[in-house]
């Protein structure tokens, strides 16, 4: 199972994404703040980040900064969201792999979502350790 951690100040996001992922199998988790993304982030090890660009007043860019600063947060994807028209600014951000615009519909949840590189199986893992 995969699991999705969501960061937005707006809960209907994770409504949202609940709905939408839920049904095939994701684990969704959901926090509004981004001083509590980074501790989420540690407990719970997510498979991809759903963050929303302008969450705390702004403070997006730099929470994809320190992600993907930390060698243990580094290899996270990160979805950004947002209701901004020009997204190509967000795609140069650290870590970003995909911009998701609001509204949100399964559409383009599922086209940014098969923008997330495929996590390493086990087997390479172990490859890549030795």
């Amino acid at each position: 199972m995969r699991t999705v951690l969501v960061a937005d100040s707006a809960s209907i996001v994770q409504f949202i994404l609940e709905r939408i992922l839920g049904k095939e199998g994701y684990r969704v988790l959901y926090t509004k703040h981004p001083r509590d993304l980074v501790h989420q982030v540690q407990v719970v090890n997510p498979d991809v980040i759903v963050l929303q660009a302008e969450i705390g007043g702004g403070k997006g860019y730099r929470i994809c900064e320190y992600l993907n600063r930390r060698p243990e947060t580094r290899h996270i994807p990160i979805i950004l969201t947002t209701r901004i028209t020009k997204t190509l600014d967000f795609e140069s951000w650290p870590g970003v792999v995909a911009v998701l615009r609001k509204p949100l519909s399964a559409a383009r949840v599922w086209q940014a979502l098969g923008k997330v590189p495929e996590a390493p199986t086990e087997t390479e893992s172990q490859a890549d350790a030795i």
